[in-house]
């Protein structure tokens, strides 16, 4: 096919062209030709071969994807992130895989993808909660947040007493995404845990419920020992309408706790308020 040759041709230009025409036409031939060509000196070329690929939706391309989300430029990661999307519930298995291989950037864009994916993610990811693989727990748990399913929420509930502080810090932050009511009770519980990140991410985690049951929790937190913490706490309160949170953030405008000050800020400047 004159095209697919055309892929290997000398020429930027002409690499850039049949790639992209190979997507346009979307013929599975092509597939070999564009995954070879995610590994092109070019950049432009490469984000074509991404484009392409997630535009023929087939499978074999999930593998050569996963491998660029790590890719030096920014655009041709997000092009290969939007095409694992595209090529949807036959790509979620090595996407899972791909969670475990402790590059931050490949993790990253890997759990947000499969929470783009959805439904068709969800029973995978939730099986993935319980492997061995502390970072495929973790980012299984932040992709079921993204989800928008509500069978994410009791596992991640559940993830929220994992063995691994790394895996509930994520659970926490996931559970915040569910704006489940569910979740407000055990994120109370995980502002006690030791780990001050723990801490910290379940108050940001119960600002974003917005559930009046995490007020008093929250305002006890402003006296935490560790300033993230206290901040967390501060911008919680700020985004829960709720009378109780007034004067607890008021007291902490008038110390000047910088800690606590932010999320006292965003919550008077909403009222117009000093």
């Amino acid at each position: 096919m004159p095209l697919i040759e055309a892929v290997s041709d000398k020429e930027d230009d002409v690499r850039l062209s049949a790639i992209a025409s190979l997507g346009q036409i979307v013929d599975p031939r092509a597939i070999d030709a564009l995954n070879a060509s995610l590994k092109d000196r070019n950049t432009h070329v490469r984000m074509s071969a991404a484009i392409s690929l997630g535009k023929i939706k087939d499978p074999r391309a999930a593998g050569p994807l996963i491998g660029v989300l790590g890719d030096k430029d920014a655009t041709v990661r997000e092009d290969a992130a939007d095409s694992l999307v595209n090529i949807g519930a036959p790509a979620v298995g090595p996407m899972i895989a791909g969670l475990g291989n402790e590059d931050y950037l490949v993790e990253e864009a890997l759990s947000k993808a499969l929470g783009k994916i959805g439904k068709p993610a969800v029973d995978p990811l939730i099986a993935a909660l319980k492997v061995k693989d502390h970072y495929i727990r973790a980012h299984a748990a932040a992709a079921l947040g993204s989800s928008g399913d509500t069978r994410a929420v009791e596992p991640l509930i559940a993830a929220l007493k994992d063995t691994d502080v790394i895996v509930r810090r994520y659970a926490a932050e996931a559970s915040g995404m569910t704006k489940d009511p569910r979740v407000v009770e055990p994120l109370i519980v995980a502002l006690g845990e030791e780990d001050w990140s723990l801490r910290s991410s379940a108050a940001e985690a119960l600002g974003v419920v917005g559930d009046s049951r995490a007020v008093e929790p929250l305002i006890t937190a402003l006296k935490d020992t560790n300033h993230y913490v206290r901040s967390a706490a501060g911008g919680a309160l700020g985004l829960i309408n709720d009378p109780r949170a007034v004067s607890a953030l008021l007291a902490a405008w008038k110390e000047r706790d910088m800690a606590v000050i932010a999320g006292a800020y965003r919550y008077f400047i909403k009222r117009g308020e000093p």
